[in-house]
């Protein structure tokens, strides 16, 4: 009898297994064109600097050209185990658009139906989101607000494609001049937790460790709600490297889907 019992336990724990669903998607992103612009030469803003006053042609990017490859795991009992790596590029040369090689979001997390999840690694900050949902392109292509506004304007961004930074410095420009060096949308070495969701009620806070490098140390949280036709989220974020503490944002977003229109209302405050 108790030969007959343990027989069905091992047979019940490989159903559980072979039950489970797993999934891994690739994905990406190939974008390229050919542009036309009239430039001075000589000047801190020329689109080739190295090339003479008058017409100049470059093949270029509206959105980054990414690689990605996104998993997930059912591990049973409503646990779950997700990743996610992504890779920029340009398509023109080939060559690595940014740094790091997986310079998009590169996390591991493990999730739970009724506690939430945690994750590690590289991933968008908790404030961010709000700024990223309040974008009517997702922060993607020619009428992204993400890289005008450069998400508030207090961090050195992920360069827009054709635009990149010596040393880590942002490029010059009117607009990037200002921009003191950072972090991104993303954070490196990043513990999190995301809360499940309470009625449309979320929460999510998360810090980044230093660990000696540039960014510093990056601390921030969010409180979302997401139910019906509403959205509503508020965001904190800061950052603290020894050079310029307090670097950070506040920042918050109303949506009303009504259909056939959503307007979306979306302001932050930054200190640089």
């Amino acid at each position: 009898m108790k030969k007959s019992l343990l027989a069905l336990a091992v047979l019940g724990a490989f159903a559980g297994t072979a039950s489970a669903q797993s999934s891994v998607t690739i994905y990406g992103v190939l974008d390229m064109s050919i542009a036309k612009a009239n430039q001075k030469a000589g000047t801190a803003y020329a689109v080739n600097p190295g090339a003479p006053a008058g017409d100049v042609w470059t093949m270029q990017q509206s959105t980054t050209s990414r690689l990605g490859f996104r998993g997930n795991e059912d591990l049973g009992g409503g646990l779950s185990a997700q990743f996610q790596i992504e890779h920029r590029f340009n398509p023109d040369t080939g060559a690595q658009n940014q740094t790091p090689f997986w310079n998009g979001r590169s996390y591991v997390q493990l999730s739970s139906a009724a506690a939430g999840a945690v994750y590690l690694g590289r991933e968008y900050t908790p404030a961010f989101w709000v700024q990223l949902k309040s974008d009517p392109f997702g922060n993607d292509g020619v009428g992204q607000t993400g890289v005008g506004i450069n998400w508030a304007g207090y961090m050195t961004p992920d360069f827009p494609s054709g635009v990149t930074g010596t040393g880590g410095t942002p490029p010059t420009s009117p607009v990037q001049a200002a921009w003191p060096a950072g972090g991104s949308a993303r954070s490196s070495n990043t513990i999190g937790y995301k809360t499940p969701s309470l009625g449309g009620l979320t929460a999510n806070v998360a810090v980044s460790l230093s660990e000696a490098t540039q960014q510093g140390r990056n601390t921030g949280f969010n409180v979302e709600y997401a139910a019906g036709p509403i959205y509503a989220g508020l965001g904190f974020e800061k950052i603290n490297d020894g050079a310029s503490d307090g670097r950070g944002v506040t920042n918050f977003a109303l949506h009303y889907n009504l259909g056939f229109v959503k307007p979306m209302f979306y302001y932050a405050k930054s200190k640089s």
